[in-house]
């Protein structure tokens, strides 16, 4: 990741709460901003928790 990538990647983020207050944010605007701030508020912890979900994409091996 490059830093010009980290700040586009902020700057979408200032913009969903921005326009949080005009008008009701999709699934994917409420999970990225809830991840966001988790991560905020908690720190590691969040990532933790984050890291510790499975992925329903991976597939099985058998």
């Amino acid at each position: 990741m490059q830093s010009g990538e980290a700040l586009e990647e902020l700057e979408e983020m200032d913009d969903l709460e921005r326009d949080k207050a005009r008008s009701k944010p999709g699934l994917i605007a409420r999970a990225k901003m809830a991840v966001f701030e988790g991560v905020q508020r908690y720190g590691f912890i969040a990532v933790l928790l984050g890291a510790s979900i499975p992925n329903p994409v991976r597939t099985q091996r058998t």
